[in-house]
């Protein structure tokens, strides 16, 4: 708020992403609400909303595919956008609930208790398919290997050290897929990545500009102008702009400067190492288990996707 050219958007945020102080404010009262209030016995009620909210959206989900939903979305996107305006969005929106629901199987032991949630996550994955939208495919992918290693972990052995090798080359090729380098490029990269070159460049001129508090919150799209390359009107026009740097790290930096980019990066370094200092403690599947093991997928999904596709 400190350095923002423009105080109101500054305090809002930008029209149709509302990311300012005000977000970060309630967010950030959100989080250490939940850190002093969580209880683990609080999951089952937590699962049972996450079950009625996965039923909703899938059934509005295939409405939206056949066409007979009654509001009349303007988009020029794929339709399935749930409520989240943007299929990429609703494709990752719907994944993250499907490795919630994953957990929640590992977790049951009756198995009348897992068919539900096993056909929410095929009629999930379908509709993550039809949004043609590349994030929630990476997101399910991700999620079921790291949910797959820590099951088969539970057996020290040779072919855990095999997996975990697998996993992380398979993660390096992912990473460059999306960037349009190695063999999974033709699956993975979107010709927005380009664009998203010139985004990263110009929220790195701002902090350097700004390195202390920022551009200010939201405020993006009020200096890409000033600081974008000078090749970007030549591809693009001289009045096209951008209001967002795609990439949660860089963004930070740009709108909020080193501190607030630096105590973001020490947040998610203390989130993972707790998680894994956490689940070193449990031997077998147990609720606490698999709130662990969601809290490193969600981590480790949400910021592989979010150097590229999106920022918040």
């Amino acid at each position: 708020m400190i350095s923002s050219g423009n105080k109101l958007i500054g305090l809002i945020g930008y029209t149709g992403r509302n990311n300012g102080f005000i977000c970060y404010l309630a967010l950030s009262i959100i989080l250490t609400f939940i850190a002093i209030s969580f209880r683990f016995n609080n999951l089952q009620d937590f699962f049972k909303v996450i079950l009625i909210l996965s039923l909703i959206l899938n059934l509005y989900g295939f409405i939206q595919y056949f066409k007979l939903d009654l509001l009349k979305w303007s988009t020029p996107y794929n339709r399935i956008i749930l409520t989240t305006g943007n299929p990429d969005f609703s494709s990752s929106l719907l994944a993250i609930i499907s490795l919630l629901l994953c957990g929640y199987i590992f977790y049951s032991k009756k198995f009348k208790l897992k068919i539900l949630p096993l056909l929410l996550i095929a009629s999930s994955t379908i509709l993550v398919y039809l949004t043609q939208a590349k994030q929630g495919i990476i997101l399910l992918v991700i999620g079921f290997a790291i949910f797959s290693f820590v099951k088969i972990r539970e057996k020290e052995s040779l072919l855990t050290k095999f997996y975990g090798l697998i996993f992380l080359l398979g993660s390096i090729f992912f990473v460059l897929g999306m960037l349009n380098t190695g063999p999974l490029s033709k699956y993975l990269y979107k010709s927005s990545v380009q664009d998203r070159g010139f985004n990263w460049r110009a929220a790195w001129n701002m902090f350097r500009a700004h390195p202390l508090f920022g551009v200010g919150p939201d405020n993006f799209a009020g200096y890409f102008m000033q600081y974008r390359d000078k090749q970007y009107p030549l591809l693009y026009g001289y009045a096209y702009s951008s209001n967002n740097s795609h990439n949660v790290f860089l963004d930070f930096l740009a709108t909020g400067g080193i501190f607030v980019g630096v105590a973001y990066i020490a947040l998610l370094i203390f989130i993972f190492w707790r998680s894994l200092i956490s689940l070193k403690k449990y031997t077998t599947y147990s609720i606490e288990k698999m709130s662990v093991i969601y809290i490193i997928i969600n981590f480790y999904n949400d910021h592989v996707n979010a150097i590229i596709f999106y920022n918040s």
